[in-house]
């Protein structure tokens, strides 16, 4: 905390707009925690540009320019002389990555774009059906949110759609109309049988009350939204839930909707950066009430209709119809001009092949097929890393504070991109085939290089009783790691192949690499390992634990990497064999393993 910054509430009211969407952003609080204190940005390293960009942005933002920016600078601790120029930030506007990024988090509205500064707080609006047409708008930009309650129906039709106005800068609007039908009206659907009155086998149908929550969510990566809608649903606890200005592209669209509670949904996608919606519920809240959905096509001018059955235990009905009419193309000056043909891949040198391998894999792009879409946020990166001018090429010194950049160096190291250090980059990216090792000795030891991807499948001698010892060193010249993994049968087991353990170890050179997930994922199913070893993971505990625990094993252990080099994790199944960790330093580990397969 620095101690002379004044109160929020002394300050001026567009300086406390530039806190709170800081502090939305960052997951902290003025004045107490600066940039440092982020758990947002310890995840996602390249909110580091967003708030230099808004740092920067709050100098020219109106006559108060020099508070504003003086201010921020102080809290935050975030350096001037680490600021982007005015230049590299209209180039960061310009890519359409980082522009998504701005849009999906609620940074900014409209286009051009212009900063989300307004008023975090709405009341929220409670709208009690009382006629048979209810009519719900909405503008994208603002911070919006209504509980519709309906009476008792058997029938309803929701039908939603947005537009986007290009004289408004791009601004866009939903607009969501409830019909409902609350007569006793029967449906043709229910199961035929003998008794043709009300009987316990056929019962009457019987109207719901249903409740409605709309949320306009600037962005479905927004903080603010996704801190609201848990309060929002526990309070209301409504049976459907539509969420709009979701700014969601279609791949990213799926694990986002998956995160939170309700496990069915729909989806408009949205136009560029603008629009969206999502219509959320769940298929079974209750033993009494069950969603079932349908999707039918329609004419040119409809994505789809969604026809959507609620079933209670009396045979009661919502259908739920949703219509969307698709928004105009949109033509933004800023896109990406249309790139040079380039050379054909084998035309050119190894070392420029290596250069674009490695640009593939780390940004899931082609070469041949399409632009690298973090051009801007890379090269950012990496002029940090190099410290490149536009007139010099020379790699500044290590006492350089670009050395001293923690959250690139991380970043770089993780998914590895570079090895050793001072950092050079990691030319080969693929794991390749595995190498497959059948022991015959009672010990046994592996060793492997930290800076070389492989893949070792071994298979132990028939045991009942093994002792695993395994370490790592940093050399402390270059910084390259060795990592020795020594097997000890002590109790050889004769009953022919019963007790053989299958071992996967999987040097990752970064557990945050993009390709380390399939090669693991592929071999686990064709191998089917007892015990998986990742060594060099480079990832300290906060960030392993998570990406431990989506691996499918349900017990694991792991060493710390020291600074960016080094670490291992464990992994295995208590079914296959009892463990006892018997030595455990930063730097080694021995189990003992008693097998039970």
């Amino acid at each position: 905390m620095t101690p002379d910054l004044p109160a929020k509430d002394s300050l001026l009211p567009t300086t406390q707009k530039f806190i709170h969407l800081l502090e939305t952003q960052l997951a902290i609080t003025y004045p107490t925690m600066t940039i440092e204190h982020s758990s947002e940005l310890h995840r996602q390293p390249f909110l580091k540009l967003i708030v230099g960009l808004i740092i920067v942005l709050s100098e020219r933002h109106d006559s108060d320019g020099k508070t504003h920016i003086q201010l921020l600078d102080r809290w935050l601790r975030f350096g001037r002389e680490e600021l982007p120029t005015l230049f590299y930030c209209q180039d960061m506007v310009k890519d359409m990555s980082f522009l998504e990024r701005l849009y999906q988090r609620g940074i900014a509205n409209n286009f051009p774009p212009a900063l989300a500064l307004a008023n975090f707080e709405e009341d929220d609006q409670i709208i009690n059906v009382t006629s048979p047409i209810t009519s719900v708008t909405l503008k994208g930009s603002d911070n919006q949110l209504f509980f519709i309650r309906t009476p008792p129906i058997l029938r309803g039709r929701i039908s939603a759609r947005f537009s986007i106005s290009q004289e408004k800068k791009y601004s866009t609007e939903h607009i969501i109309k409830l019909l409902l039908d609350s007569t006793d009206m029967l449906f043709e659907n229910y199961e035929e049988i003998d008794c043709q009155g009300p009987c316990i086998l056929n019962p009457p149908a019987r109207p719901l009350q249903v409740g409605i929550l709309i949320v306009n969510a600037r962005g479905a990566l927004n903080p603010h939204f996704i801190k609201k809608f848990k309060i929002k649903t526990l309070q209301y606890n409504p049976d459907i839930v539509i969420i709009i200005e979701t700014r969601t592209s279609v791949p990213h669209t799926l694990p986002t909707r998956r995160s939170i509670i309700y496990d069915s949904s729909l989806f408009i996608k949205s136009a560029v950066f603008f629009g969206g919606f999502w219509l959320l519920w769940n298929s079974r809240k209750d033993p009494s009430a069950n969603f079932t959905v349908e999707l039918y096509s329609h004419s040119s001018k409809i994505n789809f209709i969604m026809s959507l059955t609620l079933h209670s235990s009396l045979y009661s009905d919502l259908c739920i119809v949703h219509h969307f009419e698709s928004p105009p193309r949109l033509c933004i000056v800023s896109m990406p001009q249309h790139i040079a043909e380039l050379p054909l891949r084998h035309h050119l040198s190894d070392k420029v092949q290596s250069f674009i391998r490695l640009i593939e894999v780390q940004f899931g792009v082609s070469y041949e097929e399409q632009a690298l879409n973090d051009a801007s946020t890379f090269t950012y990166l990496l002029r940090q890393w190099l410290r490149l001018t536009h007139q010099s090429r020379r790699i500044c010194s290590s006492q350089s504070r670009l050395t001293t950049n923690h959250d690139v160096l991380r970043q770089i190291y993780s998914r590895g991109i570079a090895d050793l250090s001072p950092p050079q980059l990691s030319m080969d990216q693929e794991f390749g085939e595995p190498t497959r090792l059948f022991l015959t000795d009672t010990e046994s030891r592996i060793t492997m290089a930290g800076e070389r991807r492989e893949i070792l499948l071994i298979t132990t001698p028939p045991m009942s009783k093994a002792r695993f010892s395994t370490y790592f060193q940093v050399n402390s010249d270059n910084h390259s790691t060795t990592h020795q993994i020594t097997p000890r049968v002590q109790s050889p087991n004769q009953r022919m192949q019963e007790g053989q353990m299958r071992i996967m170890v999987i040097n990752a050179e970064g557990a945050a690499h993009p390709y380390l997930m399939d090669a693991f994922s592929h071999h686990c199913t064709n191998f089917h390992p007892h015990l998986v070893v990742i060594t060099e993971t480079r990832m300290q505990e906060n960030s392993g634990r998570d990406a431990r625990s989506s691996m499918g094993f349900p017990i694991s252990t792991y060493i710390s990497p020291i600074g960016y080099f080094g670490g291992q994790w464990w992994l295995w199944n208590s079914i296959d064999f009892l463990t006892q960790l018997d030595v455990r330093t930063n730097y080694s580990l021995d189990v003992d393993i008693h097998i039970n397969i």
